[in-house]
């Protein structure tokens, strides 16, 4: 389902504030430990690349999280507690933040889709313990492998959709033979690893930030944005 789409051949970018009611309206957010309330989606661009898995999340949150990470003191070792050097701290953060985001601009998107690929925040509260992986089954009683992942998307299975899924079971998988087992460590998944099912992945994503640094988070923008749309 499109959400936002604007026309190539005319000159402008997506308005935040439509843009903020547009999300609130199609799509659940996700809540995410350290950025609250984020929101996934699929998204082309202006060149016609498609991005099958965007995060958009707030701008201002992200700031704050950042200012208060470089000006956090941190320190190293469980019995003997040693405080880390503020410029060590600082020049880790910079490289995680240069190293690990996958950034587009706003201004580069020109459609905005719901995305297949999310899973639902219902459920996500898998328990990766022992191990990463877990079986899934869906309404018609078929069943799925996968392995957890930190980024909330996952490979399709096909013919499949993630809203269908109706219990998750945690550090279990399905053999080929359609026998299921518990992997109770690392051992039970290496002595069946060429005997299991076929494994879905997580899936890589980008991240979109908007959202005035003068805003705490989404919670503040959404209940502004909510009261201007509807006088």
């Amino acid at each position: 389902m499109i959400i936002y789409e604007i026309e190539k051949d005319i000159e402008g970018t997506i308005h935040e504030d439509i843009l903020m009611n547009r999300l609130d309206q199609c799509i659940k957010p996700v809540y995410n430990n350290f950025f609250g309330l984020e929101y996934h989606a699929s998204v082309t661009l202006y060149d016609n690349t498609f991005l099958p898995c965007v995060v958009f999340r707030h701008l201002g949150k992200a700031i704050e999280l950042k200012f208060n990470s470089l000006h956090a003191k941190v320190y190293h070792g469980t019995i003997q507690r040693t405080l880390l050097h503020q410029d060590d701290v600082q020049k880790d953060i910079i490289e995680r933040i240069i190293s690990q985001n996958n950034i587009i601009d706003l201004s580069d998107i020109v459609k905005i889709e719901t995305c297949v690929y999310s899973f639902p925040e219902k459920l996500r509260k898998i328990k990766f313990n022992p191990t990463h992986y877990f079986l899934v089954r869906f309404d018609d009683g078929s069943f799925e492998n996968f392995r957890g992942s930190e980024t909330g998307f996952y490979e399709v299975p096909f013919g499949k959709e993630f809203e269908n899924i109706v219990e998750i079971f945690s550090s279990t998988l399905m053999l080929q033979n359609g026998d299921i087992i518990e992997l109770k460590n690392y051992m039970d998944w290496k002595n069946n690893e060429a005997n299991f099912k076929k494994i879905h992945f997580g899936k890589p994503f980008f991240t979109c930030y908007f959202g005035g640094s003068h805003e705490k988070d989404f919670e503040e923008k959404l209940a502004k944005t909510r009261i201007n749309f509807r006088e």
